[in-house]
């Protein structure tokens, strides 16, 4: 096995699935990996979301149930004593609340267009 300097292209960030499918949404579980692609046993690993460090450390950060407040832009930054780097990686968790509320606007709207003028132009 041959050893070679780490460098920012061996970071991968990855999103494994625990449960769920599709679109992220409420309730589902997941991970955000941090992977370093070279050997070195003194990495350290440091999670931030939107700029503000999370108190966890280690390449594995854990939802156990996704809310909406999840979705954001994370950051794993990994550092040696010889070599750092970061990678970003966007979480967008659905609200099945806003689903719901844009086809009833929807539907508000269709009803306005197409049933209130019939109305109107029946009672004249």
């Amino acid at each position: 096995m041959s050893l070679h300097r780490c460098s920012h292209s061996d970071l991968k960030v990855s999103l494994i699935r625990l449960s769920g499918d599709g679109t992220l949404k409420q309730g589902d579980s997941l991970n955000l990996t941090c992977d370093v692609n070279c050997t070195h046993s003194s990495s350290q690993f440091v999670w931030s979301k939107n700029n503000e460090q999370f108190n966890t450390s280690g390449p594995v950060l854990h939802f156990p149930a996704l809310t909406v407040r999840d979705s954001g832009s994370y950051t794993c930054t990994w550092k040696t004593n010889k070599a750092s780097g970061s990678k970003i990686i966007s979480l967008q968790v659905e609200d099945p609340q806003s689903l719901w509320m844009i086809v009833l606007v929807t539907a508000g709207v269709m009803f306005m267009v197409f049933a209130l003028p019939a109305v109107i132009y029946n009672r004249r």
